[in-house]
């Protein structure tokens, strides 16, 4: 996949909150539907602010 190694094994549920939250470092993030079929793969220098910009963006349903 991309050039940073795996990151956290806990998932994380910006809708609800529940799981660890993405710490504020770079890394690869998954966005799965509610199937859990991967949609969506990015890579960022700040895994924290990157999930917040989707979630206001409106990419979580």
């Amino acid at each position: 996949m991309g050039i940073y190694k795996p990151g956290r094994p806990a998932k994380y549920d910006p809708n609800t909150g529940q799981g660890n939250k993405p710490p504020q470092a770079p890394g690869e993030y998954r966005i799965r539907d509610g199937a859990g079929k991967v949609v969506y793969v990015g890579e960022t220098n700040d895994l924290n602010r990157r999930m917040n910009e989707h979630k206001r963006n409106g990419k979580f349903n």
